[in-house]
This record gives C-alpha cells, structure tokens and sequence, in this order.
C-alpha cells in the first residue's frame, strides 16, 4: 500500500534541508491553502539577507484577473509596510522565489497577490506569511 504525503509535507522536507541562516515556514492564507514556503533570514550587525521560496502558488490571475505580480512585504510591528520586492514565478513549477536585502531583521514576513509591480502598500489579496519572533 502506498502512503501519501501532503504536498506541504514534501515541500518542506526538501526545503529545510537546503537552505542557511534562520528559517520560518511561510503559511499559504485562505485564498491559497496549498501554497506553502520557506523563508530564509541571515542577519548580520547590519543588514538581513532574505530568501523566500514558495511552492504550489497558482498564477495570481487565477486569483482575480486583475493581479499580476508576487510583492513580498516586510510589516514592522509599527509604522508602514516596506516591499522587498517582486517574486520570480515560474508558471510551468507553479513556484516563487525572491532574494533582496533589508537593513533589519522583518517582523513579519507577507506574500500578495497585486496588479501592479510597484503597488505603494500591500492589498488585501494575502496568499502566505510567516512571523518572525524577537530573539
């Protein structure tokens, strides 16, 4: 008898054995339940290198014909959301990956799905996030 795994399962096995620094799983929301990833933090004295791979991720047209893009977000426990950057989707795979570099450590982690590459706040269209705890 074969026994089968959930997708999220399989995902995270191979991704937690690949990757440096510390390493928050990244929740799929509502809109997008099977989507799953990891983030990947290695903070210095100065800045945060962070490594987002997402798995699972339909095109955001599939969400709302509208939307275009993948923008990640970092959301300090105060003030205003700041984009890291625009997601690299790969249809065929149905993932995402981003590399950029923040000047903190993030305080949370969000995935939306937007209709333009440089949307000035992160809209309502959320499919994964990851909160980061303070050491």
């Amino acid at each position: 008898m074969k026994r089968w795994l959930p997708p999220t399962a399989l995902l995270m096995s191979y991704l937690l054995g690949c990757a440096g620094g510390d390493e928050y799983i990244l929740i799929g929301s509502a809109r997008v339940p099977s989507t799953a990833g990891l983030l990947t933090v290695d903070a210095d004295d100065d800045s945060s290198e962070i490594e987002l791979t997402m798995e699972f991720l339909p095109p955001p047209q599939a969400l709302s014909a509208k939307l275009t893009h993948y923008v990640a977000w970092i959301l300090p426990p105060q003030g205003q959301a700041v984009r890291l950057g625009i997601l690299s989707y790969v249809a065929r795979d149905r993932t995402a990956t981003l590399t950029a570099e923040s000047i903190s450590v993030p305080y949370k982690v969000q995935i939306t799905a937007e209709s333009s590459a440089t949307p000035p706040s992160p809209s309502e269209n959320v499919v994964a996030e990851a909160a980061i705890p303070a050491d």
